[in-house]
């Protein structure tokens, strides 16, 4: 059985926002994307955070929580450009469960069931 690789897309620009949300504090101290990442990682086997260039402080933050990063060269094109890139990076995977750094409320719990259900 072959491995299940959250990607965390993590390579907005965060226009709407105003500022860069993914390293927004939370309520409960935690940045957004850092708490994305670790409810990721309570479900999957591993994950691969895509980040746009210039996120250097964000790449350094996912990477301590265990996150493998890498940059997206083509971020600005859009979602679906990190996302492709993020699949073609661990490609040797069984599986990817997709999440997105700025949506740091879905439980580990709701994550691996969704893995499990891959399985």
């Amino acid at each position: 059985m072959g491995s299940i690789v959250g990607i965390l897309l993590a390579a907005g620009a965060s226009r709407r926002f105003g500022a860069d949300k993914l390293t927004h504090i939370l309520p409960n101290g935690d940045l957004m994307a850092v708490r994305a990442c670790r409810n990721l990682l309570a479900g999957t086997d591993s994950v691969l955070a895509v980040v746009r260039p210039g996120s250097e402080q964000l790449a350094a933050l996912l990477q301590a929580e265990g996150a493998e990063v890498r940059v997206c060269a083509d971020a600005e094109q859009g979602m679906s450009a990190s996302l492709v890139f993020g699949v073609r990076t661990r490609s040797e995977a069984a599986g990817w469960l997709i999440a997105l750094a700025d949506m740091p409320w879905i439980a580990p719990t709701t994550i691996i069931k969704v893995a499990n259900g891959t399985r």
